[in-house]
C-alpha cells in the first residue's frame, strides 16, 4: 500500500467517525519516519479511545502494522503510527495548547529554504 492509500484509508475511517478539524500535513520532504501527519480533535477521552481503537484496527484491516502507539486517552493526546501516517488524536483544549500546525508549518518552511 502506498503512503497516499495509507493516508485515505485513515482519512475515510475518521470520516465515518465523524471526527472534527482534521489536518493532512504532506511530511515527506523533511521526515524519515512518515509521509504525512494527520491532526484530529476529538470531543472527550471515551471518544478519543474508541477513536483510537477504530484507527488500529482499520490499519490492520488494511494489512498495516500499527508501528507506534504512544499516549492515553484520558491525557489528552495519543499517536498512531502506521507505516507511512502518522496520526495525533488530541482533546480541543491540547489541540489548542501544542499548536502543532505551526510546528509542522516551520519544519515544512525551513526545508523548502533548504
Amino acid at each position: 500500500m502506498t503512503p497516499t492509500q495509507e493516508r485515505d484509508l485513515i482519512l475515510k475511517e475518521l470520516e465515518e467517525r465523524k471526527v472534527e478539524d482534521v489536518t493532512t500535513i504532506d511530511v515527506a520532504s523533511f521526515s524519515p519516519f512518515a509521509s504525512y501527519v494527520i491532526l484530529v480533535t476529538v470531543d472527550n477521552p471515551r471518544a478519543l479511545a474508541a477513536v483510537q481503537g477504530h484507527i488500529e484496527e482499520c490499519l490492520e484491516k488494511g494489512g498495516l502494522s500499527v508501528a507506534v502507539k504512544e499516549g492515553e486517552p484520558d491525557s489528552g493526546w495519543v499517536i498512531i503510527q502506521g507505516e507511512e501516517v502518522i496520526v495525533h488524536l488530541l482533546l480541543p483544549p491540547n489541540r489548542r495548547m501544542l499548536d502543532l500546525e505551526t510546528l509542522y508549518a516551520q519544519l515544512t518552511k525551513k526545508n523548502e529554504k533548504a
